[in-house]
């Protein structure tokens, strides 16, 4: 028998609306997903791929290197190195070097390649004489290289390898821009924890249809939001990232509210609406919690940073409000059937009092020192690490050696130096002898700093 009291409230009328009008919620839900996605196809804005940050020195030092030293577009690197103890001058090395640096300058973009045989380019070469490289200079930036001009040239330097040079490309106009599908790994991990959680196919779909409708309509929304905000280019894979934590997290609490309200007899309607005043209410204190700390990031400053917060905030909201009408909807489909689609040998839910994590808690409120030392104890040693914590911005050495990228890196490394690769830019500008010498003295006393 359900004892439970009438109640009232914002969401509980919401919950009871959801539920009786399951099917406009529903077909409701959908339409928003495909209209959103629609639009982010056809009015959607262009996600920044470079950023500035201004009034730092380095966007100082851009800006004066961009007025004074502009060039059409990016540049990448030809590298190469003389294999069985042979020099880049050799015949046969620098024959087939030459063929690789002609067809490269017939292709889309290439306003021209510097070679180190050309006069004048000996800082091209290596002091060994084994390693060196040729400069490409495109009319774009290196993010407006397609993925297909990328992947040709990277197949240019691979098919011109041979036993006497290894060639490969610098430069992230050539990286293999293929990543790994790490939110379909992050489901697929979920299904298989929901699994065990719930022990029914039907309840661990329902978090995760939850999850992908909100993070669906938030992606599409993103791509809209780029119209009129900065939003940089990673800010989908972060609003998914967050979004399908959240989600699932929370159609998580209410799904498990609602089947323990029908193991104690609850009639559906009312399981819901025990689920969405209870587990509800902390999903959106949840969700406002994130929201709020997204929009922390406003105080950096950039405009780039706001639009990712914006992004994300807007995926965020999305997913909760899935998670507060589309799934109680979905629940009123599902009704005392829950359960249905059971794997072999899930047991029936126990009372939560007879549960292990009840009688944890009761051992933890029983001890509250001793745990709150050993807890806190866990978390100084789960800290340390952060003490040696070096940030930076990562470049091709996080390559994997499998990419043409890492390997070029590599060969730069070896034959110019383990700095060639992160050089320190000073720019200045010149309005007299007095500057001159202020930069040779400043570049003496560089060149003597360890």
């Amino acid at each position: 028998m359900n004892d439970e009291p009438n109640r009232d409230g914002a969401l509980v009328r919401l919950a009871r609306l959801c539920y009786r009008k399951r099917r406009i919620v529903v077909i409701g839900w959908v339409l928003l997903l495909v209209g959103l996605n629609i639009v982010a196809q056809t009015a959607g804005g262009d996600l920044l791929k470079s950023f500035s940050l201004p009034g730092s020195e380095s966007q100082k030092t851009y800006d004066v290197l961009g007025k004074e030293f502009a060039r059409t577009g990016d540049t990448g690197d030809i590298v190469f190195e003389a294999k069985g103890g042979k020099s880049v001058d050799d015949p046969d090395v620098r024959a087939a070097m030459e063929s690789v640096f002609a067809t490269f300058r017939t292709e889309p973009h290439v306003v021209s390649v510097s070679s180190p045989y050309d006069t004048g380019n000996e800082r091209f070469r290596a002091k060994d004489g084994a390693i060196a490289y040729a400069e490409v200079l495109f009319d774009v930036q290196a993010n407006d290289v397609s993925l297909d001009l990328g992947s040709k040239m990277r197949g240019i330097a691979k098919s011109a390898n041979s036993a006497v040079v290894q060639v490969d490309l610098a430069g992230t106009m050539f990286t293999d821009q293929t990543q790994p599908a790490s939110e379909a790994i992050g489901l697929l991990a979920a299904v298989f924890i929901l699994l065990i959680a719930f022990g029914s196919l039907l309840a661990m779909g329902l978090p995760i249809m939850t999850a992908l409708f909100g993070i669906g309509s938030g992606l599409a929304l993103v791509t809209i939001l780029a119209r009129v905000l900065d939003v940089p280019s990673f800010a989908p894979q972060v609003a998914a990232m967050i979004g399908i934590g959240v989600g699932i997290d929370y159609a998580l609490f209410i799904t498990t509210r609602y089947r323990e309200a029908l193991h104690n007899g609850y009639e559906p309607e009312d399981a819901v609406v025990h689920a969405m005043d209870t587990s509800g209410r902390a999903v959106l204190f949840a969700g406002s919690t994130v929201v709020i700390s997204l929009m922390g990031l406003f105080v950096i400053g950039l405009a780039f940073i706001r639009g990712l917060a914006i992004g994300a905030s807007a995926a965020v909201l999305l997913v909760l409000a899935a998670s507060v009408t589309l799934l109680p909807a979905v629940l009123g489909f599902v009704g005392h059937t829950i359960d249905r689609f059971a794997l072999p040998g899930a047991k029936r839910a126990k009372p939560v009092e007879q549960t292990m994590w009840a009688r944890w808690s009761r051992l933890l409120q029983a001890h509250p020192w001793p745990a709150a030392i050993a807890g806190f104890g866990v978390l100084i040693v789960l800290t340390i690490p952060a003490l040696g914590l070096r940030l930076g911005v990562a470049d091709a050495s996080n390559d994997p050696t499998s990419l043409t990228t890492r390997r070029s890196y590599d060969l730069l490394t070896e034959g110019f130096g383990p700095g060639f690769n992160g050089p320190l830019i000073v720019a200045g500008e010149i309005h007299g002898d007095a500057d001159v010498a202020t930069m040779n003295a400043l570049r003496t006393a560089i060149a003597a700093t360890p």
